[in-house]
């Protein structure tokens, strides 16, 4: 058993699928296969139900996923604790909200290749953070890095963290073609009053800022919940219905986006422990934060 069996396994147990995980990790969706089959030989169980339409975790995987995210953790600490002596490199692992993954493929791995041509190169890996305030969490443990997240949550508002904003993030309604407020060049929470809304269980900060705004001019709305922003999609019609992403995206569907115009933008920034400062982690910073704002598909 090693870190990246463990890693894969976690990564697609709390992804949901394969296709989450190798996004998450940066690794193909074979080379994630590879490792879930070597971890199951290995242990002699089945840890995941596959077919083409959904993966499920097993009995067998429900209940070993505790004891694997503290083994992870520990590997991170061990990790951490030699970074500085090793003379291969460093080893970081960046949390970002699922949204920014899934929008943002090209810029993070940009970063992964920036962070591979320092002076002393430093291997990174993405994971999915939890949602706010686990997140938090997930820093404390060691089991992130460096995070990104929104900036104005208050259990960030913590002496032992530090912050760098990066940009601020941009909302978009999503509609059918036909739908009225599809001839709008730009939305205001105004226009949506009394509509119809569909929000998605994996929810962020990001949808929870729009909800909290959205409330004030329509107190008791019409709302739906999706398992994802793609499955909400289908049910916009052309009289009714409007979701919400970060970014402008291309969808082969009879659907547009229009710019939300919201009161108050939402900074987007790193967040970390103060007390760590090991160059390997400032290193990924100043590049991080050495990035045009433009870079982010969800930046203003």
């Amino acid at each position: 058993m090693n870190e990246r069996q463990i890693e894969c396994f976690l990564a697609v147990a709390h992804g949901g699928n394969f296709s989450a995980a190798s996004k998450q990790l940066f690794l193909s969706q074979p080379a994630v296969t590879h490792q879930i089959r070597s971890l199951e030989k290995e242990l002699g169980v089945q840890l995941f139900e596959r077919n083409t339409v959904r993966t499920a975790i097993t009995p067998a995987g429900q209940a070993i996923l505790e004891d694997a995210q503290q083994l992870h953790a520990l590997f991170q600490h061990l990790r951490r604790q030699t970074n500085s002596f090793s003379i291969h490199g460093s080893h970081l692992v960046l949390g970002c909200p699922e949204i920014m993954i899934e929008a943002n493929q090209n810029s993070l791995f940009e970063i992964a290749r920036l962070a591979r041509q320092a002076p002393r190169p430093i291997t990174l890996d993405s994971r999915i953070a939890l949602k706010p305030p686990a997140h938090v969490l997930q820093l404390l443990r060691g089991e992130i890095d460096l995070l990104i997240s929104d900036l104005t949550l208050p259990e960030l508002q913590r002496e032992d963290l530090s912050n760098s904003p990066l940009f601020n993030s941009g909302v978009f309604a999503y509609l059918h073609r036909e739908h009225p407020l599809a001839s709008l060049e730009r939305l205001t929470p105004q226009d949506l009053a009394g509509e119809h809304l569909y929000w998605y269980t994996s929810q962020t900060t990001f949808l929870e800022s729009i909800r909290t705004e959205l409330r004030a001019y329509t107190p008791s709305p019409h709302e739906d919940w999706k398992d994802s922003f793609t499955q909400a999609i289908p049910f916009l019609r052309p009289h009714q219905g409007v979701t919400f992403y970060s970014c402008p995206l291309a969808l082969d569907v009879p659907v547009v986006c229009r710019p939300l115009m919201l009161k108050a933008a939402i900074p987007i920034g790193l967040v970390w422990l103060k007390k760590r400062r090991d160059a390997p982690l400032i290193t990924l910073i100043d590049i991080i934060t050495g990035m045009p704002k433009d870079t982010w598909r969800n930046g203003e």
